[in-house]
């Protein structure tokens, strides 16, 4: 049996159209904003406010509700559920998201 060994992120680097991830493999993943309405339709600003985790296993914009694996974008997913919203599942388990 084959298993995915999680991909680990280093950096991330937006772009006007797109954004792209550094991999601590050597790879680089670019993912165009096409596939995230959240991310097409916010301004430079927002785009950029982003935790990349402490892992490198996923990107979180709180501002934007929005929170993206690396498996998952390696995969090739795009944002099937936009009105999903990360905050609400957060608030509805008790979780609080870390603050600047």
């Amino acid at each position: 049996m084959n298993s995915l060994k999680p991909a680990v992120a280093t950096k991330v680097l937006i772009n006007d159209d797109n954004f792209q991830l550094i991999l601590k493999d050597g790879r680089t993943l670019g993912i165009p904003f096409d596939w995230f309405p959240r991310l097409k339709s916010a301004s430079q600003a927002e785009r950029e406010n982003y935790d990349l985790s402490p892992i490198g296993d996923d990107i979180n914009w709180w501002d934007l509700d929005l929170n993206l694996s690396v498996n998952n974008l390696l995969l090739g997913y795009k944002e099937f559920n936009p009105g999903w919203s990360l905050q609400e599942y957060l608030a509805r388990n008790g979780i609080t998201p870390p603050k600047e």
